[in-house]
């Protein structure tokens, strides 16, 4: 007689399915008692419940001095950058202008030099030709008019470099006088912007240190806030411990005694503690199979990540 063997693929498929039902009554078992425990917290009298409130505390970092002196600094670039070009700006069209009159005096003079050579040069040749016609080109008469035109002509060369150096010395002491009122006008401006800069570093600073107060304050009301909701957490924790839910808990008394928040915590706890509770009597492969259920993690909400930590 012949033996049969199974094929190892449907052994396999049939493991698979019966794993497959295994894992979804397992499942089914803990969606009931999960929900169980999520249900005595329900009332369909209790009224409308409100989401849950978080409360963040505030994060305030008191900038350094430095830090406080770069930010005014900073807000007062602008202005700083804008009076300095307005300065320099207005004294460089004054040395502009002086430098250009220089240009002209120097300019003047070479044209006035230039006009005495041809007015002499002229004088010469025409005491030259006149002195041919009358046969004097020799004479100590000519010889004499002739060094007279370049003595003159010496002399008023000496007198337009007189007056040129005049002119450029008077220009030269007008533009120094005009660096140092530009650097005058710098320096006050520099008193100017560092009283504004003061008055902006202590603008900017009691600002801040309202800001911190103010965070402070906010931070300790939220810090009294939770530890008042703590204390309710616990009190009600305490109460449902020593009550028989299914006979004496009147949830529309919870509701108002403790308010939404504070019932809505102690659920999730008990959902949690539950979970876990449940979880620990499985097998590893049976608590990743449980973790990785879309139906699991919607049950256990913001506490699924922590659960997630205790089983890693």
């Amino acid at each position: 007689m012949n033996s049969y063997k199974i094929p190892e693929d449907i052994t396999n498929k049939v493991k698979s399915i019966n794993d497959e039902e295994k894992n979804k009554k397992k499942l089914e078992e803990i969606y009931s008692k999960l929900d169980s425990v999520s249900n005595k917290f329900s009332n369909s009298n209790s009224g409308s419940i409100p989401e849950k409130i978080e409360l963040e505390k505030m994060e305030f970092e008191m900038p350094t001095d430095e830090e406080i002196k770069t930010t005014s600094e900073n807000s007062l670039k602008e202005y700083k950058n804008s009076n300095i070009s307005n300065i320099e700006n207005e004294f460089k069209l004054k040395e502009d202008e002086l430098n250009a009159n220089k240009t002209d005096v120097l300019n003047t003079t070479n044209q006035a030099k230039e006009q005495l050579n041809t007015y002499y040069n002229q004088a010469i040749e025409n005491s030259e030709n006149q002195a041919l016609k009358r046969g004097l080109s020799r004479s100590s008469i000519v010889i004499n008019q002739l060094d007279a035109f370049e003595k003159d002509k010496i002399n008023d060369y000496k007198a337009l470099d007189e007056k040129l150096n005049s002119d450029i010395n008077a220009i030269n002491f007008e533009l120094n006088a005009l660096s140092g009122e530009k650097q005058t006008a710098l320096n006050n401006f520099d008193i100017t912007y560092a009283v504004k800069l003061q008055e902006k570093i202590n603008s900017l600073t009691q600002e801040l240190n309202e800001k911190q107060k103010e965070v402070i304050e906010y931070n300790n009301e939220i810090a009294l806030k939770e530890a008042e909701f703590n204390k309710d957490v616990d009190e009600l924790k305490n109460e449902l411990a020593n009550t028989d839910w299914d006979k004496a808990t009147d949830l529309v008394e919870l509701y108002g005694k403790y308010g939404p928040n504070v019932v809505e915590k102690v659920r999730a706890d008990e959902v949690y503690n539950t979970a876990k509770t449940l979880l620990n009597n499985l097998s590893a492969n049976e608590i990743q199979v449980v973790l990785n259920d879309e139906g699991f993690k919607k049950r256990l909400g913001t506490n699924y990540e922590k659960l997630v930590l205790e089983f890693s």
